[in-house]
């Protein structure tokens, strides 16, 4: 099984057309038997967690292990801390050592609407891509959010291959056919 990264926005509220974006997301990523990675807390990472999990209730195929949450520090299931669709928590001490699993251990990347953590997270995927650290793999944008600002940094990147594996994308739907085109 593949694993996807999806990172977004801690900030968006369920009820939202964000939240139900994301969560649509993370149950078209579990349906196509894809295991799903995020930051493990809210916003975009608990729609994503959510929506992975109701598709595998339809299903009737046990989301254990198959939702992960990778964490940092002293967080924990509380209100403020991990998600409660979280099937496995991978916890680090140090903010560092959570991105850098985040970027590194995935098959592939969505990047949902977010501010400059999930910024962040894109360019630490380019660095690693541009240093060799990590090989190319698809990264797909959801929404026309990032579309003008990550064209422009993307002529910036001198990561070979890179370009070629961002792909953009309007909805749920269309992320998986673009995973499914790029991972086979």
């Amino acid at each position: 099984m593949k694993t996807i990264a999806v990172f977004g926005s801690g900030a968006i509220k369920r009820g939202t057309p964000a939240y139900q974006t994301a969560y649509d997301v993370g149950a078209a990523l579990a349906r196509a038997g894809y295991i799903v990675m995020t930051g493990g807390y809210m916003g975009v990472m608990a729609a994503v967690s959510e929506g992975a999990v109701a598709a595998h209730t339809e299903n009737s195929t046990p989301a254990a292990d198959r939702v992960i949450g990778v964490t940092y520090g002293p967080h924990s299931r509380t209100q403020d801390g991990v998600n409660e669709w979280v099937q496995q928590e991978i916890r680090y001490d140090i903010h560092e050592e959570r991105l850098q699993h985040l970027v590194r251990e995935p098959d592939g990347y969505v990047v949902m609407p977010g501010g400059m953590g999930t910024q962040r997270e894109f360019e630490r995927v380019a660095q690693y891509v541009e240093n060799g650290t990590i090989s190319v793999r698809p990264m797909v944008f959801v929404g026309n959010h990032w579309k003008q600002d990550m064209t422009a940094l993307l002529l910036k990147v001198n990561a070979p291959g890179l370009r070629e594996h961002c792909i953009f994308v309007d909805g749920a739907n269309a992320v998986v056919s673009a995973l499914t085109a790029k991972l086979g």
